[in-house]
């Protein structure tokens, strides 16, 4: 319970309590107007803790005058470190700055990372067309970010950065989510990476002290091999064996390893931007569905290949017929998204709808995924085409080629000039954008 007073005259003064839940729904409606939270914080100390709760909960950093201003705040006032749960750090090269990353010359910023002892999700995103590298960081920030280990940090996010410390990710015992976004990794700092795996010994043959449950690499293809390599490796004190949620970019080498690595607990797959050849032959999944025992939600993403050797589509429909009725798959949720763009020229053409048409990955998926007793709770599987103009002319491809699933009630056929908020029904999130 806490106590205001009116601001009535001396003789009329009277004190008023409200009870505590009242002060919290008024601050929690108001929780995404950081102005009126300042007001409020302002009109009485009844609404002073929760309001700094809500204001200082998420701060972001794209300069150095809020990085300076940040740590004057919690210099001065240190207790309210404890309401910053999640920090994001835009890193940018500008002329103010002569032409360097701001993060780099900025001697604020090694300071109010040691403060932050609450925080549990951490943002470092450089705008900067070159990848921010670690090498380029001053010495006290580096420190200052490998000293990050704290019990409550649980998410990392680290977008179009360079050679960042491979081995030192594998010590978070307390991650929960890691994503990757745009990360390289010169030939240089691989081969430190292999050597300092080879002293550590082999794979891993007891569990980690801590469990990822989220993993995300995107764009970072030579960063994510020897990244999975540590998380599976006997020095590691994170493993990723309770993984749920899986989101990886184009034909990587290391998807069968983490879908092995984590088979009885992966519940999503998010696998986008295949069927490009200049990625080479496509290095499939796991032969077999089935052995992910709990996987409830799959969703592929690939430019139509014909059934070229990138082409991730003839894997799927094999892994989907492998799935054997004793394995009883719990895959509910199923999409397939497919782009034509760059793949017909201005028009289609006969040929190009002969070559859609007599795709036989279609027959394979019909016939894979309505096998009486194997996939027994799919609930949805949706085919979405991604090819302009001409959608008349394919209008009749799921009754033709997939007369089961449309007999079933549960193929959805989608055409658009665009893949943007395509939701799995399963989590009623957003998977691709």
């Amino acid at each position: 319970m806490v106590s205001v007073t009116s601001h009535r005259p001396a003789m009329a003064r009277s004190l008023t309590s409200i009870p505590d839940d009242i002060v919290y729904i008024i601050i929690d409606e108001l929780s995404t107007d950081p102005r009126t939270l300042k007001q409020c914080s302002l009109v009485s100390r009844a609404f002073l803790p929760h309001s700094h709760k809500h204001i200082f909960s998420a701060i972001q950093l794209d300069h150095p005058k809020q990085c300076r201003g940040l740590y004057r705040v919690l210099t001065n006032n240190p207790g309210l470190a404890c309401y910053i749960r999640t920090l994001i750090v835009i890193a940018n090269v500008q002329v103010e700055f002569r032409g360097r990353n701001w993060v780099t010359i900025e001697n604020t910023l090694p300071g109010v990372l040691p403060m932050l002892h609450n925080l549990q999700s951490l943002t470092i995103r450089n705008l900067f067309e070159r990848p921010l590298l670690w090498d380029v960081l001053p010495i006290e920030l580096r420190s200052a970010l490998l000293d990050l280990t704290s019990t409550t940090l649980s998410s990392i996010t680290l977008d179009r950065l360079g050679n960042w410390p491979i081995m030192h990710f594998s010590q978070f015992i307390h991650l929960k989510r890691l994503r990757f976004l745009d990360i390289s990794l010169d030939a240089g700092n691989l081969l430190l990476t292999q050597k300092m795996q080879a002293l550590l010994g082999g794979p891993r043959r007891k569990a980690a002290e801590g469990q990822l449950e989220s993993l995300e690499i995107e764009r970072s293809t030579a960063y994510g091999g020897p990244l999975v390599k540590a998380l599976i490796h006997s020095g590691s004190s994170l493993g990723i064996s309770k993984l749920r949620h899986l989101t990886l970019h184009g034909a990587c080498g290391f998807a069968e390893t983490i879908m092995s690595a984590s088979s009885q607990a992966l519940e999503v797959i998010v696998w986008k931007a295949l069927g490009e050849e200049k990625d080479g032959p496509f290095q499939p999944g796991p032969t077999s569905l089935g052995v992910m025992s709990n996987l409830r939600s799959l969703v592929i993403q690939t430019k139509f290949a014909r059934g070229q050797a990138y082409d991730p589509l003839p894997w799927l429909s094999q892994a989907l017929a492998n799935t054997t009725i004793t394995e009883r798959c719990p895959l509910e949720d199923l999409t397939i998204l497919i782009d034509f763009y760059g793949v017909w020229r201005f028009s289609i053409t006969q040929r190009d709808t002969h070559d859609l048409y007599e795709y036989s990955v279609w027959r394979e998926l019909d016939d894979a995924l309505t096998r009486p007793g194997v996939f027994n709770r799919l609930s949805h599987v949706k085919v979405g085409l991604r090819i302009g103009g001409g959608v008349e002319t394919f209008k009749l491809l799921a009754a033709k080629k997939m007369p089961r699933l449309m007999a079933a009630g549960i193929l959805q056929m989608v055409y658009s000039d665009n893949f943007v908020g395509v939701t799995s029904p399963v989590f009623n999130r957003t998977f691709v954008s």
